[in-house]
């Protein structure tokens, strides 16, 4: 449909990609890492079909983001609200992938009383929790490490590593995806080889490095740094989607998170891996208007 961008009280501006029904059921969408709004075209044309309304949120310093020094996932409730209030939604759902769930949780716990539902797919748990770094593959355990334990400049030098493989002609953007998707499960492999995801996931990296390297380096550390809003203070009807296959956040992720969130529903989806809300956009959208509808 349309790219906007939403001001906001402070002066800065917040990249919104709006697909699907417009006027329909509206649903806030929280990137991965590396990640962007835009993502949220997966599920256009299921949201037509579910009268449902996709916005893709791209946080600070990623796609037309204005970049925002020492932003946190505790930050994202305040922008999230200013954005539904752009928009006319007094009410609206979560939906968010992998790297997301910190920003999705922290919006879920301070603006319960706008929120209707959170759906977390493939979401990570925090870090901290023993056996999770572990169980990841190695390109997210070696960045998920290095920005939890090193100095910011460390994660600073391995992301402009990536981002001059990428702007390296022509061949840099399969150069790079080839790098991050070393070692993922056939599934994902197999998912992720489409030309079309590759000509997403090649529009996920530009956008996240469009400003520059700040705003995705300040993502990875946030994600890597304990969460600021625990999903212990999660009380909004909760869904778990996870694939039993994913080695990109374990669903040892999902275990933990259910624990935090014992009112939540898990969902673990066999065959499936970190690829699942490509592969299942429109039986997870499905569930979510149905719930909605029925007030769950």
């Amino acid at each position: 449909m349309s790219t906007h961008l939403v001001p906001l009280r402070d002066g800065r501006v917040v990249e919104i990609e709006r697909r699907g029904k417009e006027g329909g059921e509206p649903v806030y969408y929280l990137h991965g890492i590396p990640g962007c709004g835009y993502e949220v075209i997966v599920g256009e044309d299921f949201a037509k079909k579910l009268d449902m309304e996709l916005f893709g949120v791209s946080r600070p310093g990623i796609g037309q983001s204005t970049f925002c020094r020492e932003w946190t996932a505790r930050d994202c409730p305040k922008d999230l609200a200013q954005c539904a209030d752009y928009f006319g939604h007094d009410r609206f759902s979560l939906l968010a992938q992998s790297g997301g769930s910190p920003c999705a949780v922290a919006s879920a716990a301070l603006l319960s009383y706008r929120v209707k539902m959170m759906t977390l797919v493939s979401g990570m748990a925090p870090i901290q929790k023993p056996g999770v770094l572990s169980r990841m593959r190695f390109f997210q355990r070696m960045f998920m490490t290095v920005a939890g334990r090193c100095p910011p400049c460390v994660t600073e030098y391995s992301v402009r590593r990536l981002q001059k493989k990428l702007m390296n002609g022509e061949d840099g953007p399969r150069s790079c995806i080839d790098e991050i998707n070393a070692g993922m499960p056939p599934i994902d492999a197999k998912v992720s080889s489409r030309p079309e995801m590759r000509e997403l996931q090649k529009r996920q990296l530009i956008d996240a490095v469009r400003q520059g390297t700040r705003g995705i380096v300040q993502d990875i550390i946030n994600l890597a740094l304990p969460w600021p809003v625990s999903a212990k203070c999660v009380t909004v009807p909760t869904d778990i989607w996870h694939g039993r296959e994913d080695r990109t956040v374990p669903p040892l992720c999902a275990t933990y998170l259910s624990r935090d969130m014992p009112h939540a529903e898990i969902i673990l989806v066999p065959g499936q891996g970190h690829t699942l809300l490509v592969e299942k956009i429109g039986e997870i959208l499905t569930e979510m208007q149905t719930k909605i509808r029925l007030g769950i």
